[in-house]
């Protein structure tokens, strides 16, 4: 067994005694002899811990310390919410580093290669509020480290403050990216959590955020009424007119053998325009395209801009 596998069995252990001298402890309150064994144990777990991050350092693996905070006195942790924020924020990861190493993501799907490099494995809890570590092998050269950029737009996520914030964010590392931060804010706040997230990375820095729930309502705000609205005007096209409505401004137009279009006519279209159904015409149509991040749903909708006959040959 390796020093880092070693070292990190020990810590394990450490930690779990003092999760049960700590229950005695809520069991016995004020009982000196478990106070004194609990931080003779805590200086030990914290002894061993301060040797794993030192190790995992020089192996090139980075250790990110997840923290769950209550907003109860009742420190309440219902397990369905612990379990939805941790595979909710690996999602989150593993959706950004994706972003970072190949473009911006229009779904929310990554190669298994992706998703084998960033799976974050668990390595032991530890008290104060729930907290969970957890690690994963990188890579680093003279300059950076290959997760560097993916935690530093994984704060940007975190620190959402209004609805510029949620278009920039998507529209630099793609929709899925918000929907899951989304998903992520709505489960802590279900859960009533506060989160603290800090990142020992392979070069020995930190980078740390907390998340308070007060954070996590203004993420889910700010997700929930923005929208990104994308317009483009399609190459013109010829077809067939199977519809046409003057008072409503609609219109149904038919590529044969290709696209059905249906929608209303462009504000610059004349409103005594008098066009025949079942005939020919060449049109300019734009396409509108909505993507709603807190839904992950994306809607179309289409504006004829220009309908003219087409010429015979």
């Amino acid at each position: 067994m390796s020093d880092y596998a070693s070292t990190l069995e020990r810590t394990r252990e450490a930690f779990a005694a003092l999760a049960r001298l700590e229950a005695a402890m809520a069991r016995a309150p004020g009982d000196p002899a478990l106070e004194m064994n609990f931080r003779a144990r805590k200086r030990l777990a914290e002894r061993y811990q301060g040797e794993l991050f030192s190790l995992a350092e020089q192996a090139n693996i980075e250790v990110c310390q997840y923290r769950l905070i209550p907003n109860n006195q009742r420190q309440h942790y219902p397990i369905g919410s612990i379990a939805k924020s941790i595979s909710v924020f690996q999602e989150l990861f593993t959706l950004i580093f994706a972003s970072v190493k190949t473009g911006v993501k229009k779904r929310a799907r990554v190669s298994a290669a992706i998703s084998a490099h960033t799976e974050l494995e668990f390595g032991y809890t530890y008290p104060g509020s729930l907290g969970l570590v957890m690690t994963v092998p990188s890579s680093r050269d003279l300059f950076s480290g290959e997760f560097d950029q993916s935690l530093d737009t994984l704060n940007q996520v975190m620190g959402i403050a209004n609805r510029g914030d949620v278009v920039e964010i998507a529209r630099h590392y793609g929709a899925p990216i918000v929907t899951r931060a989304y998903w992520w804010s709505s489960e802590n706040y279900k859960g009533d959590f506060s989160v603290d997230v800090t990142w020992r990375r392979s070069d020995g820095q930190q980078r740390g955020t907390h998340v308070a729930k007060t954070q996590m309502a203004k993420i889910i705000e700010m997700i929930e009424q923005t929208s990104d609205q994308q317009t483009a005007v399609l190459p013109e096209m010829s077809g067939i007119l199977v519809g046409w409505d003057t008072p409503t401004r609609w219109f149904h137009f038919v590529v044969p053998g290709g696209e059905s279009y249906q929608g209303t006519l462009g504000k610059d279209f004349p409103a005594a325009a008098r066009y025949e159904v079942n005939r020919s015409y060449r049109a300019v149509i734009a396409e509108t395209t909505v993507v709603h991040f807190a839904t992950e749903k994306t809607t179309t909708r289409y504006e004829l801009r220009v309908l003219k006959e087409e010429k015979s040959s």
